[in-house]
């Protein structure tokens, strides 16, 4: 774990060598707020609840969790409902409980990776950060401290064998866009400078986990002041 006073100064360094006097203090409001919340929970992001619950009926969250950790591991082709039920420990009737069939677990549970990796990081970055540049260093933190990239290569295969899931994945692209593009807007890009930096935040950080030599999450962490400096830098 690297030290808050390390973070700090890796900060105002950046701040000070990428950006001019007049948005310094912003920029480093930002890199410094990084180190704050890189610690913390995120109650409006909160991912599933553990599976020590002894009670044999699990909640929907949990099954949809194991069903996304199942995927991460294996891949789409080991999502069956008799595997999650031998893997919670519980009968299938908790599965039919919270869900109708196959077909409506598969769309609930894909609703659910949306949120957790998409929708739910939009709304806490828009609602606890109103300036871009800190905004962009916020949704930088937040999407390494839910590590959701892990699901992306594996969801990606199964859209490109199931049309359906492929349209799932091209609306949840085009939300992931509109948003960092409103926020490469908001620190003064336009054009194709705009463009090209879009989509390199966004292709970094849905495919990073792709990488077979993976960096810890610690190291990911540490990488984000310099992540934004690569991103904003003119």
């Amino acid at each position: 774990m690297c030290s808050g006073r390390i973070l700090r100064r890796s900060a105002r360094r950046v701040a000070r060598q990428s950006f001019p006097t007049a948005s310094r203090a912003i920029v480093t409001h930002g890199l410094l707020y990084f180190i704050h919340v890189a610690h913390l929970d995120f109650p409006a992001i909160a991912m599933a609840p553990g599976l020590k619950k002894t009670s044999k009926r699990l909640s929907r969250e949990t099954w949809l969790q194991r069903a996304m950790d199942i995927i991460a591991a294996d891949g789409f082709a080991a999502l069956n409902i008799d595997r999650l039920s031998r893997r919670l420990g519980v009968t299938k009737g908790s599965f039919y409980w919270h869900f109708e069939n196959r077909k409506d677990f598969i769309f609930q549970m894909l609703e659910y990776w949306a949120d957790i990796s998409t929708d739910a990081p939009i709304r806490y970055t828009k609602q606890a950060e109103p300036y871009p540049a800190a905004r962009l260093t916020l949704l930088m933190v937040v999407l390494q401290k839910q590590n959701t990239a892990r699901y992306e290569v594996p969801i990606r295969a199964w859209a490109a064998f199931d049309p359906g899931v492929a349209r799932f994945v091209r609306r949840v692209d085009r939300k992931r866009y509109a948003f960092v593009r409103s926020v490469f807007e908001g620190i003064g890009f336009s054009g194709r400078d705009l463009e090209v930096r879009v989509r390199a935040f966004v292709t970094y950080h849905s495919m990073e986990m792709a990488m077979i030599d993976r960096p810890s999450r610690a190291e990911r962490m540490r990488m984000i002041p310099f992540l934004h400096k690569m991103f904003t830098q003119r």
